[in-house]
């Protein structure tokens, strides 16, 4: 609810009610208690503000270091990063100086001045892999979360789609959820590489999809079935789902 209310810049209205004693139930009050204990653990620690971190842009108006791209990791509302005017696309990529695991992000824009942004995605790196797809969006306003399965990278990137006037980005912002925020995943150990299953060398009947570990996952109801990858090293993990329409 959190994540689909104040995550899509509206207000969640909790509607906690005393109770026929003029007092607060311990259960309500102690899950409340909870909700704010997860929103202020996970917003706790911006890894785009890191030490190290540090922020460029397709475009800044005027080359001005009032309008670069630093200003949208700067930690500060009344500061943002834009374009020239008549510019509705363009990029704006964080490296967050190391590589960090992370699972939310956040995007506002400098309200101030009215919401803008029509459509937008972000994506992360790892290393010198492939720019993948985090999430998107079609509008920003005073904050967008975006928040996924937990991913391994160190560089992040925001690229407007579309706008109705130049946009104007204040802040960004990468969390690692608290365990009440994060959603059912996990990631590989530390020093096993992920295989994207869609590379692998496989028979017919195979249907993909946008889940699972790295937003990829793919299932067969074919008997025979056969899927393969090689690989170089002395173990393996591999990672299925077990759900009802699954197996």
């Amino acid at each position: 609810m959190y994540f689909r209310s104040v995550g899509h810049g509206a207000t969640l209205l909790l509607n906690i009610p005393p109770n026929n004693q003029g007092t607060l139930d311990a259960a309500i009050t102690e899950r409340t208690l909870e909700l704010g204990q997860a929103i202020s653990s996970t917003f706790a620690d911006n890894l785009a503000t890191a030490p190290g971190a540090t922020a460029t842009a397709s475009e800044v108006r005027g080359n001005k270091d009032q309008f670069a791209a630093d200003k949208a990791i700067d930690g500060r509302y009344d500061t943002y990063w834009t374009m020239e005017d008549g510019s509705t696309t363009g990029s704006l990529t964080i490296d967050l100086g190391a590589r960090r695991q992370f699972d939310v992000v956040s995007v506002e824009e400098y309200i101030t001045l009215g919401q803008r942004v029509a459509a937008f995605t972000v994506e992360y790196k790892d290393g010198d892999g492939e720019w993948k797809q985090f999430g998107e969006g079609t509008t920003i306003g005073a904050k967008r979360l975006l928040r996924s399965m937990p991913v391994r990278a160190d560089k992040l990137r925001l690229t407007i789609t579309e706008s109705y006037a130049v946009p104007l980005i204040s802040e960004v912002g990468v969390y690692k959820a608290a365990e009440g925020f994060a959603l059912a995943g996990t990631l590989p150990p530390e020093g096993i590489d992920f295989i994207d299953d869609r590379a692998f060398t496989k028979g017919t009947g195979w249907t993909q999809e946008a889940i699972g570990l790295e937003n990829t996952s793919m299932y067969s109801s074919t008997t025979g079935a056969y899927a393969e990858t090689s690989f170089t090293g002395s173990k393996f993990w591999f990672v299925s789902n077990v759900d009802p329409n699954h197996g």
